[in-house]
């Protein structure tokens, strides 16, 4: 067992490779669900609500309220294209849609922190260590996570060929239901949009120029909360 160069490596790219295919890391995810499910039902564990990711609050947390997270970009800027309050809106409606969807949905263990350094192959397969942001979360919690980690790595172009990818992988060996699209946009959608306004991220996106594709970043995750994403690349299935 080894961990992988991305430990030392700030190349995305070259992280990826060593992970594996975007289809292992589907499965893989997919597999944790399952198991993890079937265990709550088989063995009938009885659920801490404080480690719950809805009973808990922790949903509210400043990475996941979507309110929260816009009110304190506005705090400090002007809106930054005119579509952004609709992207916002778009956000905060789709989560609250689906929340008494996914407060009914069976319970699985979530990662919910799937940078590169947290994974590991060996000769058997890709694993995940470092469960310290783990909960009890829903089906497709960690596919949104893992969404997120791809839109921070790559370009929009990029993002959409590789996105389509992994939730082809993900959702063909997933436990599917009419929550999993939500509850992958519950994580998705605020996390990304907490770290496209740290002042930061912002920052350094100014410094290089590129500016347009943090832009083109935040109108990615409008299409995600309208559901366009999903029916134009075939994923939707009818669900959303």
């Amino acid at each position: 067992m080894y961990f992988l160069q991305c430990f030392i490596s700030n190349d995305w790219t070259a992280r990826h490779r060593n992970i594996g295919e975007l289809s292992e890391v589907g499965a893989l995810i997919a597999r944790v669900e399952a198991n993890t499910n079937r265990l709550f039902k088989v063995r009938r564990v009885a659920i801490d609500p404080k480690l719950d990711f809805y009973l808990s609050g922790a949903r509210h947390g400043r990475r996941y309220d979507v309110s929260s997270i816009a009110g304190a970009y506005r705090r400090n800027n002007q809106p930054p294209f005119p579509e952004f309050e609709d992207i916002v809106q778009l956000c905060a409606t789709s989560i609250a849609r689906d929340e008494a969807l996914l407060m009914g949905a069976e319970p699985v263990v979530s990662h919910l922190d799937h940078l590169a350094k947290n994974f590991i192959r060996t000769g058997e397969g890709v694993f995940l260590i470092d469960w310290g942001e783990g909960y009890i979360g829903r089906r497709g919690f960690d596919a949104g996570s893992f969404l997120m980690v791809l839109l921070r790595s790559y370009d929009v172009s990029r993002f959409e060929s590789e996105t389509i990818l992994f939730c082809r992988s993900y959702l063909a060996r997933a436990i599917r239901g009419p929550d999993v699209l939500a509850a992958m946009n519950r994580v998705f959608l605020p996390r990304s949009l907490w770290y496209l306004l740290r002042p930061d991220i912002v920052s350094r996106f100014q410094a290089i120029g590129k500016l347009d594709e943090w832009r083109a970043k935040l109108l990615i995750l409008g299409r995600f909360a309208s559901g366009q994403f999903w029916r134009e690349a075939g994923l939707s299935g009818g669900e959303r």
